[in-house]
């Protein structure tokens, strides 16, 4: 309680202006020209008179601190050996938080030899990779998306993440998940303000500390805690134009002082995309159909976060993290959809029509509170960790459908289905961390409680008014328990890290419908991990990861409602779907932590996924469904390099090939095998000396192969782009234009119950992005009172 008190003392007294002429409190920090803080500079303060009446040096951060008794002209004077001495005059009437910066004496240093701290941009840890994004990545021009970019195994195309031979991937913010997908999460990530992020960690095989559900990689994106005080945010508005048009604006908001750090994100877009289906499906009788649906895609969101740290002393931190989106409503309405049948010699028997809107609307909720205290000894600390995830949906698609024979249209059938969806996710995990000499052991648990509800009805139209088809509506409920124990153990021995870890977990699941039988599942899981890094020498890095991993469904592969798209084609659920067990290795080599070479192995067992199956003796009948249908063996090596040695360009290239060989579990499918790959260049090019005109050429060729059973036509994306600077740094204007081609959309092949499928999708992806951002605040808290808007800058002339 004293701690509140006092902390509610310090906010009143930060805030709360100063009256009348009592002390000035004068405070800032030293640093050189390219920002870095200086310690140990000689600071003498003197009055109007030159009388000597304060002298200090700065500390370990270039901080320093004291109080005036009087207003008016002071001098500052400030010096340290290699540095040009510096004295500037500054006129106090309020408390001043000051920028100063000095440089280097040229005339004093020639033979001294300057040993800079600045990392590389990638450094090779025991079970990661970190990206380091200061003082080596330009950050003018960019957003969070194209920082990623940059880290090897990743792949973006500004609207989704992939990361090579992973399923999914999943985002943390300091460690912390964020429950946010597609363009929602793209939208957040860009909202995050560049200057505040520390680092970037590529995870591609999760260790014993994290969750083992899912194929998935990790990126955990690391803020910075140490931040100057002050008040910092950007604003950013984008207009976008594609068949329609749209915009995207984001906002950010940060203060920190000693004690307590906030930031706030707000983003949010509206926009529309045209999208095109064109699906076949040649049977074994010489019969085929042909499927030609267009479609307008328009979203609607807003989002955004809250997170505050506040240290209560020097060894606890309090972290309140809070994620939400309020707004998710999509509308998808057929512009065009129409199945034609076609006999033997390919000409239309029949068409059936269908005009339907699916109105999708959901929130989300995500909220954690985090304690993180130090102990006593080095390193010592314990972290305990409360999550709630609360969301729920809305779906209705109302259509109606009517058969066209020789020119002679049937009457119109009219239909509805209705969803509602709810999740409560909690959480609680709690970590130890005990070093030792050379090494470290941390342990830990964790208890998930999941609960997800699901009501659906089916409605058909009877005499003018919709009637609720009984037999195909119904509710479903599934609960899933985990609790899961973890050990780690990480040592170093000179060079050589080796980690090595073993989670536990246990899971107890139940799904209960109001039609059909329930379903009960017990699993008690062993997950070990391995890796191994050996730096050779401060050029070359080997290193070595093995994990195992299970992959549970999504709650929406669980629930069985059919979900209908026209009167005869429907997707469905699989409520007697069970996990697939994934085992993961990886060798690599990092040389000069510019260029990398990865070879990967992945072996997937009762592998699960979406399947549109049709009916051999029913033309009219098709249904999406999902199954326990592949065993899948997949072997890779991916090509990373960062190249910068030109003033003028910047370019990261990547290279990845892959073989998949897929078993089947089904005698729906047949097994298949074969090679794909991926190569993308992404290129910043700079115009000007000062970087404040860029152009931007990004180029990803998909290759032709197999993919997740699949075959794919190749698929070329080219972006072009120009981004710039306006002096001072504060505005920014980009222009972006996406597969200028038109070639990014992908032809996929495969043969199911002897129907072969073939299916194009073009989703708008040739677009134009103009893009105008705003930083404001200062640095450094400047002032708490009300003044004049150019005081500072006034106070600041010698």
């Amino acid at each position: 309680m004293s701690k509140i008190i006092l902390f509610f003392l310090y906010v009143a007294i930060l805030f709360i202006p100063v009256i009348g002429n009592s002390q000035r409190i004068i405070s800032g920090r030293v640093k050189d020209s390219l920002g870095t803080p200086l310690s140990y500079v000689n600071i003498t303060i003197k009055d109007s008179v030159e009388q000597n009446i304060f002298n200090t040096i700065s500390d370990s951060v270039g901080f320093f601190k004291t109080k005036l008794n009087k207003d008016g002209i002071h001098i500052f004077q400030l010096s340290r050996i290699n540095y040009q001495q510096k004295i500037i005059k500054i006129d106090i009437t309020n408390d001043n938080l000051i920028d100063i910066q000095l440089n280097l004496d040229t005339n004093k240093i020639n033979d001294v030899t300057v040993v800079t701290t600045k990392k590389p941009i990638l450094e090779r840890k025991a079970d990661r990779y970190v990206l380091n994004i200061i003082n080596n990545i330009n950050l003018l021009g960019k957003n969070t998306m194209d920082l990623l970019k940059f880290a090897p195994g990743i792949f973006t195309n500004g609207e989704s993440i992939r990361m090579a031979d992973r399923d999914d991937v999943v985002i943390m913010i300091n460690d912390i998940p964020v429950y946010l997908n597609g363009k929602s999460l793209v939208s957040y990530l860009n909202s995050l303000p560049l200057d505040q992020i520390l680092r970037i960690e590529v995870i591609s095989t999760p260790s014993a500390k994290y969750d083992a559900s899912g194929n998935i990689g990790m990126i955990n994106i690391v803020l910075k805690k140490n931040i100057l005080p002050g008040i910092l945010g950007n604003l950013q508005l984008d207009y976008l134009k594609n068949s329609y048009f749209g915009k995207f604006f984001s906002g950010n908001l940060s203060y920190h002082s000693k004690r307590l750090s906030i930031l706030t994100l707000l983003n949010g877009y509206d926009v529309n995309y045209y999208n095109l289906t064109k699906s076949t499906y040649f049977y074994p009788n010489g019969t085929s159909l042909l499927n030609y649906n267009s479609k307008k895609w328009g979203y609607q969101n807003m989002g955004g976060q809250i997170s505050a740290d506040y240290r209560l002393s020097e060894k606890t931190l309090l972290n309140l993290n809070y994620v939400f989106s309020a707004i998710d409503r999509n509308n998808v309405v057929d512009i065009v959809n129409k199945l034609d049948y076609l006999d033997k010699s390919r000409r239309i028997d029949s068409t059936l029509f269908t005009k339907g809107t699916t109105s999708p609307d959901a929130f989300q909720h995500n909220i954690s509170l985090l304690f993180d205290k130090k102990l006593n000894g080095e390193g010592k600390k314990f972290t305990i960790q409360s999550a709630w995830l609360t969301s729920s949906s809305t779906n209705q698609r109302p259509f109606s459908s009517f058969t066209e024979v020789s020119s002679i249209a049937s009457p119109y059938s009219f239909y509805k289905t209705e969803g509602f969806h709810s999740n409560n996710i909690f959480n609680e995990k709690f970590d130890f961390t005990l070093p030792f000499k050379n090494s470290t052991i941390s342990f830990g648990g964790k208890l998930t409680f999941i609960e997800n509800k699901a009501t659906n009805d089916f409605f058909k139209m009877l005499i003018n008014a919709y009637v609720n088809d009984t037999s195909q509506s119904y509710k479903y409920y599934y609960v899933e328990n985990t609790q899961s124990v973890y050990v780690n153990f990480n040592k170093s021995i000179g060079t050589f890290q080796l980690q090595g870890g073993y989670r536990v977990e246990n899971s107890n699941t139940s799904g209960r419908s109001s039609k059909g039988y329930p379903i009960d599942y017990n699993y008690l899981d062993f997950f070990p991990s391995l890796f191994a890094s050996y730096a050779i020498n401060s050029k070359n890095n080997l290193s070595f990861s093995f994990g195992k991993r299970v992959n549970r469904p999504p709650f929406e592969f669980l629930d069985p409602f059919k979900w209908y798209i026209n009167k005869y084609f429907y997707s469905t659920g699989n409520p007697l779907l069970k996990p697939s067990f994934v085992t993961n290795a990886e060798i690599e080599y990092l040389y000069n932590s510019d260029f990398d070479i990865k070879g990967y192995f992945s072996k997937q067992n009762n592998g699960f996924g979406r399947v549109v199956i049709s009916d051999t003796d029913s033309i009219n009948i098709q249904k999406q469904t999902v199954e326990n249908y592949i065993n899948k063996t997949s072997y890779g090596i991916n090509f990373y390099k960062y190249y910068n040695k030109i003033d003028w360009l910047s370019t990261v290239i990547q290279i990845d090939f892959v073989y998949e060989n897929y078993t089947s579990k089904s005698y729906l499918f047949q097994d298949k095998n074969g090679f794909g790959g991926t190569f993308s260049l992404w290129n910043t090019i700079y115009f000007t000396k000062n970087q404040q005109l860029q152009g931007v050429l990004n180029i990803q060729e998909t290759m032709p192969g197999v993919y997740e059973f699949r075959e794919r036509s190749n698929s070329l994306n080219i972006d072009i782009g120009f981004n710039f600077i306006f002096p001072g740094k504060q505005f920014e204007a980009n222009i972006y234009a996406s597969d200028i081609t038109k070639t990014s959309a992908s032809r996929y092949m495969y043969t199911v119950n002897n129907v072969r499928q073939e299916f194009d999708n073009y989703f708008d992806s040739r677009q134009i992005l103009f893009t105008l951002k705003y930083r404001f605040g200062n640095k450094y808290l400047k002032k708490v009172s009300h003044s004049l808007v150019n005081e500072e800058e006034k106070n600041r002339i010698n």
